[in-house]
């Protein structure tokens, strides 16, 4: 507070001398400007912290002071605190003031500690909303600064499981004497596989998140796509004992979307089925819809998820009572809503005929082929 400057813009003298006075006593710094144009010049080369503007002054009112601040192209020049000092007491003079941006009015006879009183609690305030500024740029800095380190941290992860896949699809593509080195492989290439496609998902909800990418739209056979994902997952399901099965609508519909989207979203949601089934049951992919609107489903016989956790399944980190003890990040509904609906569609929970499981569904936009 000691430090703060306040601008006395008074072309009586003995006015101005009693509010120096006083404000220097409570500790203020002051200038003092007795017209106008010296008025104004101060402000841009002192740069005051809080201006007491008289309205009838020489050379320039304080009405067109009022307005030249206000209109300043610098933020610290336009955002100066204003506080309006006259003897004009009409209702019209106080809210023209207000009108052209004064943030209070002290008409003229004042009592000083009035003035000394509102000056304090003007800059007290203005210091604390400047200093949440400070804090939410700083805040902001800090996470776009992660956020790129983050995404270059990604990309490094998938150049390097690049050379990773490489060398080990080698390896799996040729005979070799050890049969386990063979199958060891095979394990390194489908895990730098898995890796590259968790990277892919991250660098692309990240960007969707930020509104830094839209999604462009594209027609997709989602019968096609619904192969390769089902390929890719259908090992893992035989070694848990499940069985992945397709059931496909009718050949020539296809979907309106974006192919690394829809890929990760059915991705999740087979892998999502496939880890929370028990033995001996099977997961159905399931796609179909009309001309207007397609869909993918996933069905499995799991424990299924209850009534009451329906409404936060999809929310970033939740994990409901059946994920308890399987391992998982809480990440892959909410990366297959936010990309649906990126996508111009959604993703929701319906009940199965059975009652029992879980079925998770994606609507996406669509259009017949041909």
């Amino acid at each position: 507070m000691s430090q703060s400057t306040v601008l006395i813009v008074e072309d009586e003298p003995e006015v101005a001398e009693l509010l120096e006075f006083n404000l220097q006593a409570t500790g203020f710094r002051t200038l003092t400007a007795h017209d106008g144009l010296t008025a104004c010049r101060a402000i841009g080369d002192q740069q005051p912290d809080l201006v007491l503007l008289d309205l009838l002054l020489p050379d320039l009112t304080g009405w067109e002071i009022c307005r030249m601040i206000r209109g300043h192209a610098d933020p610290a020049v336009s955002g100066l605190p204003i506080v309006m000092l006259t003897a004009l007491a009409s209702v019209s003079d106080k809210l023209r003031g207000l009108e052209l941006g004064a943030d209070d009015y002290i008409a003229k006879p004042f009592a000083v500690r009035e003035v000394v009183l509102k000056v304090q609690n003007m800059l007290s305030r203005t210091k604390e909303t400047q200093e949440v500024a400070r804090q939410l740029r700083r805040s902001e800095a800090g996470r776009e600064s992660q956020l790129e380190f983050q995404n270059l941290l990604f990309h490094e992860l998938k150049n390097k499981l690049v050379v990773i896949g490489g060398f080990a699809n080698q390896l799996a593509s040729k005979p070799v004497a050890d049969e386990r080195g063979r199958r060891y492989a095979q394990v390194i290439l489908e895990t730098s596989s898995y890796l590259g496609t968790l990277a892919e998902e991250v660098l692309l909800l990240r960007r969707v998140e930020n509104g830094v990418l839209s999604l462009p739209a594209e027609e997709l056979d989602l019968n096609e796509l619904a192969q390769v994902v089902a390929s890719f997952h259908r090992e893992s399901a035989e070694e848990r004992g499940i069985r992945l099965r397709l059931d496909g609508a009718t050949p020539g519909r296809t979907a309106l979307g974006n192919e690394l989207a829809v890929r990760v979203c059915l991705s999740n949601l087979v892998e999502n089925a496939v880890r929370y089934s028990p033995r001996d049951t099977t997961v159905v992919v399931r796609t179909g819809g009309n001309q207007e609107r397609v869909f993918l489903e996933v069905d499995d016989e799991g424990p299924g998820i209850p009534g009451r956790e329906r409404d936060l399944i999809f929310e970033r980190f939740y994990r409901g009572r059946a994920a308890q003890g399987v391992a998982g990040t809480g990440l892959g509904l909410y990366i297959v809503r936010t990309l649906a609906r990126a996508m111009g569609g959604e993703a929701t929970l319906t009940d199965r005929p059975t009652g029992t499981g879980t079925r998770v569904r994606v609507d996406l936009p669509g259009r017949a082929l041909g």
